[in-house]
């Protein structure tokens, strides 16, 4: 039997499609019950309206996961449309259904998005990434004491 794909779904309602519960609503996780469901699913969706910067997209990429949100916020600087994730038009039901329809549907797609996420995440978003970024700019923007002889 083939392999049904899991979603994680940050605040959505439970579904059944084609009769196979595959989305389930898991609500707010912490600490170790959040990565085992992290782990299990194999698409993340925060189907956000007002998020500034959401860290759960950036942990959920972390995981190898695509991610499918709004163009909100600073989510498009974390998620590419069409790379390591989809946009879908905030308060649009058909949007957000045909981005989980595409990602269902396509498992080599959902690996290759979630790679790319990864890959990003490690380039851009690690702590030592954040620390490397706020020196430079510290080192950029604060008066040089010049050297004395």
């Amino acid at each position: 039997m083939e392999k049904q794909p899991r979603l994680m779904l940050y605040s959505f309602q439970k579904k059944w499609i084609n009769g196979i519960d595959r989305v389930a609503y898991v609500g707010r996780k912490v600490g170790e019950e959040k990565n085992a469901f992290f782990q299990q699913a194999d698409i993340f969706i925060l189907p956000t309206m007002n998020e500034c910067f959401p860290l759960v997209i950036l942990e959920a990429m972390e995981y190898k996961l695509p991610v499918i949100s709004t163009n909100e916020g600073g989510i498009p600087d974390m998620v590419k449309d069409g790379e390591n994730g989809l946009i879908f038009e905030k308060q649009n039901p058909y949007s957000l259904a045909d981005c989980i329809a595409k990602l269902l549907d396509d498992e080599e797609l959902r690996v290759k998005m979630g790679n790319a996420g990864y890959d990003k995440f490690c380039r851009e978003f690690t702590l030592q990434q954040f620390e490397h970024r706020m020196l430079d700019i510290l080192s950029q923007n604060l008066p040089q004491k010049e050297k004395e002889n």
